[in-house]
C-alpha cells in the first residue's frame, strides 16, 4: 500500500527500483508465553469472559469510537463479551461513550502497557479499527501469538490478513460490519482457532525478523554488485 502511494505521488508506477521490504518482528518473544490468570483478574475479567483486545494510542485515526459502538452491538447479544483497549491518551471521550451506550462494565481502558505479548495471550480476539495504517506492528504481534483478527480495510492490513482465511477485513468507520465479524468469531470457536493458526503461520513464514534482515542483506548485495 505504501509503495503504491509513493509510486502514484512520484509517478513511478512499475519502476524496477521501487521495491517493498516488509517489516519483521522478533517472534521469539511470542513463542513461549505462559497463561497468566492474574492479568484477567487485574482487569476485572473472569476466565469465562470472551475478550477482544485492541492496542494503540487513543487518537482519532485509530477509530476507537467505531470499535466501542461495535462492541455495544456485540455485548447486547453476547453479554460475556468484553473489549480491552491498551494505549496511552485521553480516555474521557471513550469512557463517556461507553457509559452512554451502557457497556461500562464490559469496557476496559488499560492506559500504556509494556506487557503487550502477555495481554495478547490472555485475550480471545484481536481487533484493529483504524482509519489509516501503515504495516501494523500490533497486528503482526497478534498474528505471532496466534489470535484471530478483525481489521479495517486500510493501509497494509489486507496484506497481513487474508479475508475469510486468516481473519476478517471490514470497511473502516462501519461498526455494524465490525460487530458482525466479531460476533462470527465469538460464536464459532473452530473458526476462531483456524484463523489464529493461519495468522501465526503467516507471521512465521513472511514477517519474522530474520526474514526482514535477509531481505535487506540481499538488497545490499545486489546494489554492491
Amino acid at each position: 500500500d505504501l509503495r503504491d502511494f509513493v509510486a502514484e505521488k512520484l509517478n513511478l508506477q512499475n519502476h524496477p527500483k521501487l521495491i517493498t521490504l516488509y517489516n519483521g518482528i522478533n517472534l521469539d518473544k511470542y513463542s513461549k508465553l505462559d497463561t497468566k490468570p492474574e492479568l484477567r483478574a487485574g482487569l476485572g475479567l473472569s476466565g469465562n469472559d470472551l475478550v477482544a483486545l485492541s492496542v494503540g494510542s487513543l487518537f482519532e485515526v485509530k477509530g476507537f469510537e467505531y470499535l466501542v459502538e461495535a462492541a455495544a452491538i456485540v455485548i447486547d447479544k453476547l453479554p460475556r463479551f468484553h473489549l480491552v483497549i491498551a494505549g496511552k491518551g485521553d480516555q474521557t471521550a471513550l469512557l463517556a461513550q461507553a457509559k452512554r451506550l451502557g457497556i461500562s462494565d464490559n469496557f476496559h481502558l488499560t492506559g500504556f502497557r509494556d506487557d503487550i505479548p502477555e495481554l495478547l495471550n490472555m485475550t480471545d480476539l484481536y481487533v484493529c479499527s483504524s482509519l489509516s495504517e501503515g504495516l501494523s506492528l500490533s497486528i503482526l504481534e497478534a498474528m505471532a501469538v496466534g489470535k484471530p483478527i478483525v481489521a479495517t480495510n486500510v493501509g497494509g492490513n489486507p496484506e497481513l490478513i487474508s479475508d475469510g482465511k486468516s481473519g476478517f477485513v471490514v470497511p473502516s468507520e462501519n461498526p455494524v460490519e465490525l460487530a458482525d465479524r466479531l460476533m462470527m468469531l465469538a460464536k464459532d470457536d473452530s473458526l476462531a482457532d483456524t484463523f489464529g493458526k493461519k495468522s501465526r503461520e503467516k507471521a512465521y513464514e513472511q514477517f519474522s525478523l530474520s526474514t526482514m534482515m535477509n531481505n535487506y542483506q540481499e538488497l545490499y548485495g545486489r546494489l554492491l554488485k
